[in-house]
């Protein structure tokens, strides 16, 4: 046994040598071997650096959209391949708006738009919100419901108060009788009034609160915290120095227009224009105090061509020409019968060609959340902004954050002082009133686009008018100011008929208009007074102005529209008076038709 064991022994320690004795670097240079092997089958792994938000540098928006503009740095590291992931993003970018540049050594090999729809659970903080909210509605209607009671509450003690004795009355009704009626209705009236004053102030705050509450929850959902997206980025870094990066892209849900602010000093004639952008976004992210761009074009969506719409030809513009009937018959074709093909006859459809609605060129009409009313197209939104062509950049001027809630916010672009001339004008069959203008001409290189207008006149406020239509530079604005309260207008208008001729007879109109001034100011004002008459081609037809009944004889304006043009000055204190006769002759035959004529008016 003693023998058995010490083989044992022996034969462990001969192991144990022959394992020191192996040559290890045969086994060392193998697996080296093997591992080489296996590094030039297996590609290089990219190296990934962790997802950074960047900082947004400036903004740019467009008539429905935003172009955003984020500042990202890459830092150093190994050379070779290399992935930058730039988020959180709003999932609802455009990814062919994605533009990325950088610095001299690195190359941008390609760029992927990661969108990860989050938890499919709605976050606790979402879902206290709505709590919140439908107790701030309940207690607003609990508020509403309180006051409509009282308000019924008052009407019916007002309702209480008993009539005269008249006939219909049994007896008269005694004065203790009135008095103790009185006290009780007084003093019910009293009470719900006391009430209702007192519930004002509660309803106001709940108003609040709610309008609050409402706006936190459109806010966190429009920043779509469970929907966002990660730009990732991969470049060719050959030296491992890492670089700054500027990506761009672009996201729905933003717009502007323009408003104004004008100051005018009567004493210097001198008017003082501020032009601002209404700015609203509802992109998902908020805005920091970055410089701002507003461009009146459609944003770019890269430098791919744009799809053509497949035109459908309907049948109705191929009909065959109505077939021709009888006199007997062709009155029933009135009724809507058709006797060759026993179908019914839209007569609309025959006589306009088909055409293609807006609806169909801008794929339906969108409205969004806040109440402006959009056109869909392919890939966007396009909301109306009247530029007349012109393509325009302005910058605001002072940098401010603008948040996600959708509301306006006010940026101003634009400061202007320009010369002006006052201009009064009075077309009295319009409206019977003088109405006070300003005129000036647009000098610079930006046009002025239409917009609403704030008018202060020598630091007090005088109120809105509008720039109706974009003023281009070197045109000429007229902004109105309201009316001349102290002078009265009048006019009244007398009309006659009467044949004539025995062989030829013409049946003519007679037209007489008389107007009034009244100054009950105490200065004396000039002004201009437009009237018309209207025009003809026919010459078989004549209109002519009796220029010997006529005082004083107007001046014509526009010959070919009718226009005409009295330059007027009333004294303080006076009236002055304009009588207009016109006649118009036509054959007894004939049968006039009025149409309106704004070809004929111009600008006018």
């Amino acid at each position: 046994m003693r023998s058995l064991m010490k083989r044992i022994e022996l034969s462990r320690m001969d192991e144990s040598d022959s394992w020191e004795r192996f040559p290890f670097f045969l086994l060392a240079s193998g697996v080296s071997r093997f591992v080489f092997l296996l590094g030039c089958l297996i590609p290089t792994a990219l190296c990934a650096d962790g997802v950074q938000s960047g900082s947004i540098t400036s903004v740019t928006v467009y008539p429905g959209f935003a172009n955003v503009e984020r500042t990202v740095a890459l830092p150093a590291g190994e050379s070779g391949n290399r992935i930058l992931q730039l988020g959180p993003i709003p999932a609802s970018l455009r990814d062919r708006s994605v533009r990325v540049s950088t610095e001299d050594g690195i190359q941008v090999l390609s760029v992927k738009v990661r969108r990860n729809s989050g938890d499919p659970v709605e976050p606790s903080k979402l879902r206290e919100l709505r709590k919140n909210v439908e107790v701030a509605q309940q207690s607003v209607q609990t508020l509403q419901r309180k006051e409509e009671t009282l308000a019924a509450m008052q009407v019916r003690y007002e309702g209480l108060i008993p009539e005269k004795p008249g006939k219909e009355t049994s007896g008269p009704l005694s004065l203790q009788a009135w008095q103790g009626l009185t006290d009780l209705i007084l003093r019910g009236i009293d009470t719900t009034s006391i009430q209702r004053q007192q519930l004002v102030p509660q309803l106001r705050e709940a108003r609040q609160l709610l309008e609050q509450l409402n706006s936190e929850l459109q806010q966190l959902n429009s920043k779509g915290q469970r929907s966002q997206a990660t730009l990732e980025v991969e470049v060719l870094d050959g030296q491992g120095a890492g670089g700054v990066f500027r990506v761009q892209y672009q996201l729905p849900g933003a717009t502007w227009k323009p408003a104004y602010d004008v100051s005018v000093n009567s004493q210097t004639k001198q008017l003082l224009l501020r032009s601002y952008a209404e700015v609203r976004q509802w992109t998902g992210e908020d805005w920091p105090a970055v410089p701002m761009f507003f461009s009146t074009s459609l944003p770019e969506s890269g430098a791919e061509p744009g799809d053509l719409a497949a035109l459908i030809i309907e049948r109705p513009r191929f009909l065959p020409p109505a077939p021709v009937m009888s006199p007997r018959v062709e009155p029933m074709t009135k009724k809507g019968e058709d006797f060759d093909r026993g179908l019914s006859i839209n007569g609309n459809r025959l006589q306009q060609p088909p055409k293609r609605s807006e609806s169909e060129r801008y794929s339906g009409r969108l409205v969004d959340t806040a109440g402006v009313d959009v056109f869909g197209y392919r890939g966007g939104a396009n909301f109306l902004l009247d530029d007349r062509g012109f393509l325009s950049i302005f910058e605001s001027i002072y940098a401010d954050e603008i948040p996600a809630n959708g509301a306006i916010q006010r940026r101003l672009y634009s400061i202007s002082t320009f010369p002006y001339l006052g201009d009064h004008r009075c077309i009295p069959e319009l409206k019977e009133a003088i109405f006070r203008r300003l005129k000036l001409t647009v000098t610079g290189q930006d046009p002025l686009l239409a917009g609403p207008v704030s008018v202060f006149v020598d630091e007090d406020y005088l109120g809105v008018t509008s720039i109706a239509k974009t003023v281009a530079p070197g045109e000429e604005l007229h902004l109105d100011l309201g009316v001349l309260d102290h002078i009265k207008v009048t006019r009244t208008t007398e009309e006659s008929e009467e044949t004539r001729g025995l062989l030829s007879r013409v049946i003519e109109y007679r037209t007489e208009t008389r107007l009034r001034f009244e100054n009950y100011g105490n200065s004396a004002e000039t002004f201009e007074v437009l009237e018309h008459i209207p025009v003809t081609d026919d010459e078989l037809i004549s209109i002519k102005i009796d220029r010997g009944l006529s005082q004083p004889g107007p001046e014509e304006a526009n010959s070919a529209a009718g226009l005409l043009r009295w330059p007027v000055t009333v004294e303080a204190g006076k009236s002055l008076e304009i009588l207009l006769v016109w006649t118009m002759q036509i054959p007894k035959d004939k049968i006039l038709r009025l149409r309106p004529a704004p070809e004929r008016l111009g600008d006018q």
